[in-house]
């Protein structure tokens, strides 16, 4: 997995049918890279297009 440029912290949009976007690269990225990203201590926050709930937990766990 490709490690993000360094940034301070990564905001990624939830979209339906499992879509995750990284805003500041724009891009689509994979819930595997979310995974690997934490792994690594990036910080990253993953809200909810629809409602703007933080939704970080749920996919990390």
């Amino acid at each position: 997995m490709r490690t993000p440029p360094k940034r301070k912290s990564i905001l990624v949009k939830g979209y339906g049918r499992s879509r995750l976007y990284d805003t500041t690269a724009r891009r689509y990225v994979s819930v595997e890279q979310l995974r690997a990203w934490a792994a690594e201590g990036v910080a990253l926050a993953v809200i909810d297009a629809e409602d703007g709930k933080d939704v970080t937990r749920d996919l990390l766990v």
